[in-house]
């Protein structure tokens, strides 16, 4: 088993995705959501660190216990922790505009299979050895497509000032997590909430057929490609046997060139594992 990863922070301000790695057996992608905040505050912070820095760490630290025999225990575990974490610094769990959280993709690998758990926009695709590919796409395309509308339309409106943006689309933001983060028919957010377990997506992978896995956060990809979990994993396999996980991030910040002026970051934070047996 080969195993390589690829971390490129982009124009982020903070650099909020995690690398969950423990060899050989247990491989992730974490991307941490802070709470509501304008550009021009300053996040809240859990000891130094952001809020999305402190979800994604405690899930790297804490999702290694108890993986032996399946996956929710320990991302069940990490939750917990983190929800201590949050009440102590004096933030409503309940609250998920304001609550840090974080997607995920978690890889547990036997023998004989391999075990995926999938929350938010964090996303898996593989190739068997026959050619066939397939994924696992974000669960929250329609809710970003959204976000994505509103702020190229408050961009056009404001005449590409961010302030502006940021300022009206704040309140929308707020509305929205609060609508969709571990609701029926939302979003799965590790944030603390005991709800988000209903709605993770999990599956197995015979490991004997697979020839590679690849586990990565949204940054990584293009939003577009993500509509189907078909062409996303057509398009970027396609793109890693070119040259790998470098290729496929080449490609996507050429197409982040094309949409910097109806956007409110340049590049996005991505963080990838590639895993070939």
């Amino acid at each position: 088993m080969k195993v390589n990863f690829l971390h490129d922070q982009g124009t982020a301000d903070a650099s909020e995705d995690g690398l969950i790695f423990y060899p050989p057996r247990l491989f992730g992608v974490t991307d941490g959501v802070s709470g509501v905040y304008l550009p021009e505050e300053d996040p809240k912070l859990f000891d130094g660190k952001t809020g999305g820095q402190l979800t994604s760490q405690t899930i790297c630290a804490f999702v290694f216990d108890m993986f032996d025999k399946d996956l929710a225990t320990p991302l069940k575990h990490a939750n917990i922790k983190l929800s201590e974490y949050i009440i102590a610094n004096h933030v409503n769990v309940e609250d998920s505009a304001f609550a840090p959280g974080a997607c995920f993709v978690v890889a547990r690998i036997d023998n004989e299979e391999i075990e995926i758990i999938q929350g938010g926009d964090c996303m898996a695709v593989w190739e068997y050895r026959n050619g066939e590919v397939m994924g696992i796409a974000h669960q929250n395309y329609q809710y970003e497509q959204f976000l994505l509308d509103t702020i190229e339309e408050l961009m056009k409106k404001h005449n590409g000032d961010k302030s502006k943006m940021w300022a009206e689309f704040r309140p929308i933001l707020i509305e929205k997590r609060r609508a969709y983060y571990n609701k029926p028919d939302g979003i799965c957010i590790l944030n603390g909430q005991p709800t988000f377990a209903e709605f993770w997506q999990q599956g197995m992978i015979g490991r004997i057929s697979l020839k590679t896995l690849l586990l990565f956060s949204d940054g990584f990809v293009d939003f577009l490609w993500t509509e189907s979990a078909d062409g996303l994993a057509t398009r970027v396999m396609d793109y890693y046997r070119q040259g790998g996980l470098q290729s496929v991030l080449s490609e996507t910040r050429e197409w982040a060139d094309q949409k910097i002026s109806k956007t409110h970051e340049d590049y996005q934070e991505a963080t990838a594992i590639a895993i070939e047996f």
